[in-house]
């Protein structure tokens, strides 16, 4: 799950680069969807460890967030 994360997080960081640098908006709403998978797949690693604790679920919920903002953007 740590490859998952960290190219999820790789693919996030490029893509706010190149909109940053080429000034081209055309892949801005794949920011939500791409954040939205980074915190299912942390959030499902941290119920998965039985971690106790309640930041495994607030991620599950942020991520369904994130989903809906991207199906929003649609």
């Amino acid at each position: 799950m740590r490859k998952v994360t960290f190219i999820l997080a790789t693919i996030i960081l490029g893509i706010v680069i190149y909109t940053l640098i080429i000034g081209n908006d055309f892949l801005m709403p794949f920011i939500p969807l791409f954040a939205g998978i980074l915190m299912l797949t942390t959030g499902v690693e941290q119920v998965k460890n039985n971690n106790k604790h309640i930041e495994g679920y607030i991620r599950l919920i942020t991520s369904l967030c994130f989903f809906f903002f991207f199906i929003s953007l649609i």
